[in-house]
């Protein structure tokens, strides 16, 4: 599942958040063979651009179809993309300047 198709997301900001919160993996280590260990991992920014570019997935696979479908939800975003301390690997925040990169498809479920 993308991103933007979950329930909770429904903007750019909400996005980043998410991506950026640590989330619950379970793995094995070579020292213990066969057991595994809970443990969590996390993506962190670790240096911003002066233009940041964002590309939005708006196609899924959909195991019910069989194949790739559009992503009909709307996803709002602003001029400006704060990025929080809590997203990035140093302490400082910034706040850049957003391109959003819109691609027409005129294929199948295309509006």
């Amino acid at each position: 599942m993308s991103l933007i198709q979950r329930d909770t997301i429904h903007t750019i900001q909400e996005a980043l958040i998410h991506l950026t919160h640590p989330q619950l993996i379970q793995m094995t280590h070579s020292s213990r063979p066969g057991v595994t260990i809970d443990a969590s991992q996390r993506v962190l920014i670790d240096a911003l651009p002066p233009v940041l570019v964002l590309h939005v997935k708006r196609f899924c696979y959909d195991v019910s179809v069989g194949g790739v479908v559009k992503v009909m939800k709307q996803i709002r975003f602003g001029p400006e993309l704060e990025i929080g301390s809590g997203m990035c690997v140093s302490i400082l925040a910034e706040s850049v300047g957003l391109i959003l990169c819109l691609c027409r498809y005129d294929g199948t479920n295309s509006r």
